[in-house]
């Protein structure tokens, strides 16, 4: 599908992007499915884009500036762009440096073997301490975990291998803990206290293993597969100020986080503790600055903040009379928003193009068409709307709905738009 035929395609419901593209419907494609992540985009959109000159040529700098666990920036190195990837999250630039970085198969296996060698051995350590550890994890899975993290950290590897190892550890927490794996922030479900009191157990141990196993065979796929001149760049910063010199990359894909739909650092908790890429006050700051999120100080809602986009003010106003803070999620989630398409058109090369995957949403019973509102957005800082295309969403992986007057994101809006000033 041609940028024309694109553009002409913004009246159709369903595009498809998994029907027009299902030589890539595998079940595990190459590095991917390394690490579970909340709500990912599917890797058919980016393919889509990066695979045609039209969109990006072969010479263009890709960017995404809320790349979570790295789905643009895989694609982006299989098709030989060079790229760049920003995340507010520890853990998603951990994981998307390790989705990217090809490793050598002589030299993963013989860390592996020198890693389970090690792991062979005990020792007495230290309690890895963070706020409700006993809350959500058994002792022995306690001591599990601290050994196999202490052994991957104790090994002399290279900081690919040892990435690699941590992601593998990563990986496994949640499983490892008394939280439902089936739904993204930890929640000791109803199903889980059940499976407990029935005698469930964890051996974190023979999951690592596991786990090493078949991510070993898909960075090695993924590594057989890269070209050896692609790069990728993975920058730990937030997208409404990114470091990035002005004018500086050609192509934009790019998918800011659902308002209302899910929570984001609050599905990463478990893992960025035990990797202490965060304490609990370092959490609360992270999770504070990202787009969506619902901590929100007390301090900033005694009045109703207005974003200056006349449909959303007006429906804020009545979502203010009832529910004040929700009424400033809100509000934080568009002037964000505004900020990150402003520092994206302050970024992007003129007459160049940016892709923007974005989901409607209701709020107290209102539905926010955020589709149409980012193309205003987009308008105020310089972007025409050469397309915009709707695509259902067949799965929901770990996305659940927030509360009775909000519903599942059923089908995402991919807007292209060009930069023209």
């Amino acid at each position: 599908m041609k940028l024309k035929a694109f553009s002409e395609a913004k009246l159709l419901s369903d595009v498809g992007f998994r029907e027009r593209l299902d030589c890539l419907n595998e079940k595990d494609r190459l590095s991917h499915h390394i690490h579970r992540y909340p709500a990912k985009m599917i890797y058919h959109i980016p393919y889509f884009f990066l695979h045609d000159d039209q969109f990006c040529s072969k010479e263009d700098i890709v960017l995404d500036s809320f790349c979570g666990s790295g789905t643009v920036l895989v694609e982006s190195v299989l098709a030989n762009r060079e790229c760049i990837g920003a995340d507010l999250n520890p853990l998603c630039c951990l994981i998307t440096k390790v989705k990217t970085t090809p490793l050598d198969k002589r030299e993963i296996d013989n860390a592996t073997k020198k890693l389970l060698k090690k792991l062979e051995t005990k020792a007495n350590l230290c309690n890895t301490v963070f706020p409700n550890v006993d809350y959500w994890f058994t002792r022995n899975a306690q001591k599990s975990l601290a050994w196999i993290k202490w052994s991957i950290e104790e090994c002399e590897f290279d900081h690919s291998l040892k990435d690699f190892f941590l992601v593998c550890f990563s990986s496994i927490i949640r499983e490892s803990s008394r939280a439902d794996p089936r739904i993204g922030p930890p929640v000791l479900s109803k199903e889980m206290r059940t499976a407990i009191g029935e005698g469930r157990r964890t051996y974190p141990e023979k999951l690592f293993r596991e786990a090493v196993r078949k991510n070993r065979d898909r960075i090695l796929e993924f590594s057989s597969r890269c070209p050896t001149d692609a790069c990728a760049h993975v920058l730990f910063q937030d997208a409404k100020y990114l470091s990035l010199k002005d004018d500086s990359v050609d192509f934009v894909i790019t998918s800011p986080p659902y308002m209302n739909a899910q929570k984001y650092f609050r599905s990463t908790r478990l893992e960025l503790f035990w990797l202490g890429l965060a304490s609990e006050k370092r959490f609360a700051c992270l999770d504070s600055y990202a787009i969506g999120t619902e901590r929100i100080k007390t301090s900033e809602y005694p009045h109703l903040r207005k974003t200056g986009i006349h449909e959303v003010d007006e429906k804020l106003e009545k979502i203010f009379e009832d529910n004040p803070s929700r009424a400033s999620e809100v509000a934080k989630y568009f002037v964000d928003l505004d900020h990150a398409v402003k520092e994206i058109s302050r970024i992007l090369e003129t007459g160049k193009l940016f892709v923007l995957i974005v989901g409607d949403n209701k709020v107290r019973g209102m539905r926010f068409p955020s589709h149409d509102i980012v193309v205003k957005i987009a308008e105020e800082w310089g972007f025409s709307l050469s397309g915009m295309v709707n695509d259902k969403i067949k799965s929901h992986g770990l996305m659940t709905k927030r509360n009775k007057t909000s519903g599942l994101i059923d089908s995402e809006w991919i807007l292209v738009f060009r930069k023209e000033w």
